[in-house]
């Protein structure tokens, strides 16, 4: 059980700092990074 758990939480920190990255280098216009962390949550 506690296992699931952490792993339920890691791939939520995971998802939050992609999202927030993939965001912030779309509003600096930095199509490149962009790309590369859409990417990478795929």
């Amino acid at each position: 059980m506690l296992y699931i758990l952490g792993l339920i939480t890691l791939i939520a920190w995971e998802a939050y700092w992609t999202y927030k990255a993939c965001w912030l280098a779309a509003k600096k216009d930095h199509k490149g990074l962009f790309l590369f962390f859409l990417i990478l949550i795929y």
